[in-house]
């Protein structure tokens, strides 16, 4: 495989050779979109059916995914282990880390700067886009 990664051994419990070859092999026939993962069309069939799994104890108020719902009544059960800042989602928590570690990912192909947000690198490369732009 040219780009270096190693599929040859189960992961996680789908199958990610599936989602990396682009292959998705379950589609959801009333609109025609296909997913990679089977969890992933039946989140989607919610959006046509309206299902609404997940409700707020206090206010009645429903959606589609649990991590919506957590975010809505603001419980944060992810935790830094160094700063104890609570977290909704476990990336979130990861992507935090960083800033303890001092790990800065995303370089500027144009001026070398760092950043250690995806987000923050994406934004300042805009900067370069606005400035080289022809009048």
């Amino acid at each position: 495989m040219k780009c270096g990664k190693d599929l040859s051994q189960k992961k996680t419990p789908h199958n990610p050779r599936k989602s990396y070859t682009g292959v998705k092999p379950f589609t959801y026939n009333e609109c025609g979109k296909s997913f990679s993962q089977r969890a992933n069309l039946l989140l989607h069939e919610r959006i046509h059916t309206g299902v609404k799994p997940f409700t707020g104890s206090e206010c009645g108020k429903s959606f589609r995914q649990k991590s919506s719902l957590r975010i809505h009544v603001d419980v944060k059960p992810f935790t830094c282990t160094d700063c104890s800042k609570s977290f909704n989602r476990k990336p979130s928590v990861r992507r935090h880390k960083r800033m303890h570690t001092g790990v800065k990912t995303f370089t500027c192909i144009e001026c070398g700067e760092i950043f250690n947000y995806k987000t923050h690198h994406t934004s300042y490369q805009t900067i370069h886009t606005l400035m080289n732009r022809p009048l």
